[in-house]
């Protein structure tokens, strides 16, 4: 294999302009090959070679202006993409030590990355402090993961007053979840005005709550174009609300084929109610193997009407051991027929202690047929 051949361009690149940097703090060429290629792992002749390869000026008489200080987060993040997360942390935690705030923000995602979260939230606290946007984004997250939501809503607002996107979808997603339904709309609005797509599904789905119906599937349209599956599922249920029957199994299809489970389901319910049943048993599998346990019921159901009583039993008995009421019904009725009667009034007391009002009167039923 010729020599680099292994490494990316965009790897080769930096590694030349990191020679260059490195010139007049080493002393020479030599030296700043050597010193970048320990840094990089990198053979040093593999790395002179493409500084040859280059064209670039090295000589010690060069007149061109003196080279920008080395980026030591881009130096950082060359070493994390070589996969050398040790030598990464080292160079950026040399650097977050003298206040580089980038370098100490990608040291919290390192550590993060370790499950050292209380050594990475002081780095990312003390990022933050100094006013790197992205420290505070990342911090705000590890607060939310912490249950501490008030914290995380002062750092996202103070960036998303500033300008950042990503913060005021965040703010705006914690808000919704807060119930603070004004000020959500507010956030999520000006970061779907700019293109965010996170914020576009989400405004969708806050407008879709608030009764807004037209614009929450404009925004959902939005959304779902840019490739989000969650919201070509709402865009679907929104246009099945509509009657648009036609255009809403477009997007549930969309979605479920591209592994959207619960879209799956909805395009299980949308083909049933059109008579397709055999489509509406693959979508609803499709789902029902992915663990949702409503799709396993309604698979179950129509397994039964198609006469496979093994499958149906089966897919009965794994929504009810999940909790679906009907479920455990509609085993009970099966387990019944079969002439299983005690395991039958088992699931039918099940249902009925869930609130099944037919299990419970069924139940009474064959509980007062063995007493008499």
């Amino acid at each position: 294999m010729p020599a680099g051949q292994e490494y990316s361009d965009q790897f080769r690149q930096q590694a030349v302009r990191m020679v260059l940097d490195e010139r007049p703090q080493a002393g020479g060429r030599l030296e700043a090959i050597k010193r970048v290629a320990d840094q990089l792992n990198v053979a040093p002749q593999t790395l002179q070679q493409w500084v040859d390869q280059s064209g670039a000026e090295t000589s010690e008489s060069s007149d061109a202006a003196p080279p920008a200080e080395p980026d030591t987060y881009k130096q950082g993040l060359l070493l994390v993409r070589r996969g050398d997360f040790e030598t990464a942390e080292m160079l950026w935690r040399t650097a977050a030590q003298t206040g580089n705030t980038d370098a100490a923000t990608g040291l919290g995602r390192l550590l993060v990355q370790r499950g050292e979260l209380d050594e990475a939230e002081t780095w990312w606290r003390k990022a933050a402090k100094m006013g790197n946007t992205d420290a505070a984004n990342y911090l705000g997250l590890l607060l939310v993961q912490r249950g501490e939501l008030d914290e995380a809503q002062a750092w996202w607002r103070s960036t998303a007053e500033a300008g950042d996107i990503a913060a005021a979808t965040m703010l705006g997603v914690l808000l919704m979840q807060g119930g603070e339904h004004d000020e959500a709309q507010t956030w999520l609005r000006s970061a779907a005005d700019a293109g965010n797509i996170l914020a576009a599904f989400n405004l969708g789905v806050l407008l879709k709550r608030r009764g807004e119906l037209d614009e929450a599937t404009r925004w959902s349209r939005t959304a779902a174009e840019a490739g989000n599956t969650d919201a070509a599922n709402n865009l679907g249920l929104a246009l099945e609300q509509r009657g648009q029957l036609d255009e809403a199994e477009t997007w549930y299809r969309t979605a479920a084929n591209a592994g959207n489970t619960t879209a799956a389901y909805n395009l299980g319910l949308l083909l049933k109610q059109r008579g397709d049943l055999d489509e509406a048993v693959t979508w609803y599998r499709t789902a029902a193997n992915a663990g949702k346990i409503n799709a396993a019921n309604n698979l179950g159901v129509l397994l039964e009407q198609r006469g496979e009583h093994d499958d149906a039993l089966t897919w009965y008995r794994t929504a009810a051991n999940a909790g679906n009421i009907n479920a455990a019904y509609n085993l009970g009725v099966l387990l019944a027929r079969d002439g299983r009667l005690e395991e039958a009034l088992i699931w039918y007391r099940t249902a009925a202690d869930a609130g099944h009002t037919t299990a419970a009167n069924t139940l009474r039923l064959l509980l007062d047929q063995e007493q008499t």
